[in-house]
């Protein structure tokens, strides 16, 4: 039996059936019977425009060796992408993947029916995937890339597949009420689309169709009862989420040396986790510099387990506390650009390649902030590390503004990569309190550090993955630790910041909107309640000062500023 065959999917009838380079060629229609005529263990399907980056098959070929019985699939990295879904950071294993550029195993594509041609993309894709998964696992492959020219324009076609195959996913999957709300949803979408032109003469069509195209999806469930109680739902879980944009448009595997920067105390099972997610990234120019605070529990599982990874471990033999540990820990690494891992925490594949390409892009930045999944979990044991897992959602700010940074740390331990130029200027970690260090250190470099977006993250993808407590006591009471430092970090007088009277205005915009989105979403008593806690007084400001007028502001007068606007409106 032939091992893999390529099947190239066009969109240009007079292609397919022909073979080119020892590709099968076929139309979307034509997948299916691409795969029933086929002879091969496992089957590419490769949108006809992409291209395969450097090693692409050499790379195919090493997953194929490796793979186990309990693999379907594979999906290669499409460059760029719109959205890809969240991996597992340990496993790599998929919810779903795209068909774009899919390597599936013919037998569990066949077992599985093949697609729905019902179903336009990503719809057929997420479909497909959950129908794969009750016979296997989908896995990433971070190491192998597919380069489309360019990023998936986000236009009227592909807005109303978005929302038309919404429908028909929950009409196939979601319980009878659910699927009569989503063609709701869709008359709705009628009504109120998104602006493109020509929306409503896109979108009328599809939604009249679907009335009749919902009933034989209703019907499907009931000739694959088995199926279908056996397979995960594509719409969607709670450990299920999107990480967002990928804007790389190639593979960046080297760069200068970045350090990560490791702190662990008594927790040799949560480290090796932590170290699991490091051997899956994609860019290999890094080191990593582990300190343990205390006795060395660790240092003979990172020598034995981690051989291909270089590791600097040292142990302090006393507990010298979070924020010493960290530093010991700068100070011995070597990279050009340093960030920070927890041991309780991970990087998906892609962290140290999004953070250095963006360096890349803009070499006049200091500092790079990435965007987070929080996975909300109970540890049920430390040893062996055992989560009870609830909830994955990402921590996405649609602003992180200085005056943000004064108010709330919006920069998880392990969203920012720094240049060691501020690690000399301002130094680290603040030793004298145990909690806010991470907080305090990124506000001392916030004094100087060039960002590429002012007031944002400067990677909207999500690209690591941070613990929280579950239980809402758990959560409270570790809220209220770090809360007893909040105001002793920010009394700090050396978190001084030369502003604009512009920017000034520009913040103070922002905070009244943020009062405003509260206001809609429920929130807005209970802020209001912390922010009359503290002390809320408006920075002097004359009306008729210009926005280029310099001045010099705390990081509590900013912070005081932001609830005076929270509470005066």
């Amino acid at each position: 039996m032939e091992r893999m065959e390529w099947i190239v999917v066009t969109q240009d009838p007079q292609k397919a059936g022909q073979a080119a380079d020892g590709h099968t060629a076929c139309l979307p229609e034509g997948r299916n019977a691409a795969a029933d005529a086929s002879g091969a263990e496992w089957l590419l399907f490769w949108r006809e425009d992409l291209v395969p980056a450097e090693g692409f098959g050499e790379a195919v070929a090493a997953a194929l060796d490796a793979a186990g019985p309990e693999i379907v699939a594979f999906a290669p990295r499409l460059l760029p992408s719109p959205e890809d879904a969240a991996p597992n950071p340990l496993t790599l294993e998929l919810p779903w993947a795209y068909s774009h550029c899919l390597l599936v195993r013919r037998d569990a594509l066949l077992a599985a029916g093949g697609w729905d041609r019902r179903l336009p993309e990503p719809a057929a894709s997420r479909d497909l995937s959950a129908r794969l998964r009750s016979r296997g696992l989908i896995r990433a492959l971070p190491a192998v890339a597919a380069l489309a020219p360019g990023l998936p324009a986000r236009d009227l076609p592909a807005y109303r597949d978005e929302v038309l195959g919404k429908a028909r996913l929950a009409a196939k999957w979601a319980s009878f009420g659910a699927a009569l709300r989503a063609q709701g949803a869709l008359w709705q979408a009628v009504r109120c689309p998104q602006h493109y032109p020509g929306v409503r003469r896109a979108l009328a069509p599809a939604a009249a169709g679907q009335l009749l195209a919902m009933w034989p999806l209703l019907a499907w469930r009931l000739g694959h009862r088995a199926l279908f109680r056996a397979s995960p739902s594509p719409l969607g879980g709670p450990l299920e989420a999107d990480l967002g944009p990928n804007e790389l448009t190639a593979p960046r595997t080297d760069g200068p040396l970045v350090s990560v920067i490791v702190r662990t105390h008594s927790r040799p099972a949560s480290l090796r986790r932590a170290m699991q997610s490091l051997t899956h990234q994609t860019y290999r120019n890094f080191e990593v510099v582990v300190t343990e605070d205390g006795a060395d529990t660790a240092g003979q599982m990172l020598r034995t387990e981690f051989p291909g990874l270089r590791i600097d471990y040292r142990a302090t033999g006393e507990h010298v506390g979070r924020g010493k540990a960290a530093n010991l820990g700068m100070n011995r690494s070597h990279g050009a650009l340093l960030c920070l891992l927890d041991d309780d925490d991970y990087f998906y594949p892609d962290h140290l390649e999004q953070l250095v390409a963006r360096f890349a892009a803009r070499p006049d930045c200091d500092l790079v902030l990435a965007s987070a999944m929080a996975l909300e979990a109970d540890v049920i044991s430390h040893d062996p590390y055992q989560l009870a897992p609830v909830r994955l959602r990402p921590v996405v700010f649609d602003h992180i503004t200085l005056m943000d940074l004064c108010v709330r740390c919006r920069i998880p331990v392990s969203g920012g990569m720094f240049r060691r130029t501020l690690f000399e200027q301002y130094g680290g970690m603040r030793e004298d309190i145990d909690g806010d260090e991470d907080w305090a250190m990124w506000l001392r470099y916030l004094r100087t550090a060039r960002r590429a977006v002012e007031d944002k993250a400067d990677i909207a993808r999500a690209t690591s993955l941070c613990l929280y407590p579950a239980d809402p006591a758990e959560a409270a009471r570790r809220a209220a630790e770090y809360a007893a430092f909040d105001e002793e970090m920010l009394a700090d007088p050396r978190l001084l910041y030369t502003v604009t009277a512009g920017q000034l205005r520009r913040w103070r915009a922002q905070a009244r909107a943020d009062r405003e989105h509260l206001s809609r979403v429920g929130g807005l008593e209970a802020a209001l309640a912390d922010a009359r806690a503290h002390t809320a007084q408006f920075v002097s400001l004359a009306e008729n000062v210009p926005d280029d007028r310099e001045l010099t502001l705390t990081a509590a007068a900013l912070r005081a500023d932001w609830y005076a606007c929270l509470v005066n409106g």
